[in-house]
């Protein structure tokens, strides 16, 4: 993804499981993939609170297919294509 669109991109984890990922879990899980992404965690009345405002659908657990890759409709392809596109929108202004 251009170094330009990549900035304008905010990756933000909601735990599913706060009462084993403290901010420092979090914190250290997502350095393996980027410092930049967000992490966030607090009690579950506050994770579902968050979950329902923002009409995200309740996760649920999978079993990880046989190629280790988890398939949630979207791919690595979709996201490079798509994500530019959402930033040139202005999505960020709305």
């Amino acid at each position: 993804m251009p170094a330009a669109v990549a900035d304008q991109v905010k990756v933000v984890f909601v735990t599913t499981d706060p009462a084993r990922d403290s901010p420092s879990v979090l914190r250290s899980w997502l350095d393996r993939f980027d410092a930049h992404f967000i992490g966030l965690t607090g009690s579950e009345a506050a994770i579902e609170a968050a979950r329902r405002a923002a009409r995200i659908p309740l996760a649920r657990k999978t079993a990880r297919p046989a190629d280790g890759i988890i398939v949630s409709g979207a791919t690595p392809e979709d996201w490079v294509h798509d994500l530019p596109n959402l930033v040139a929108e202005g999505w960020s202004s709305r």
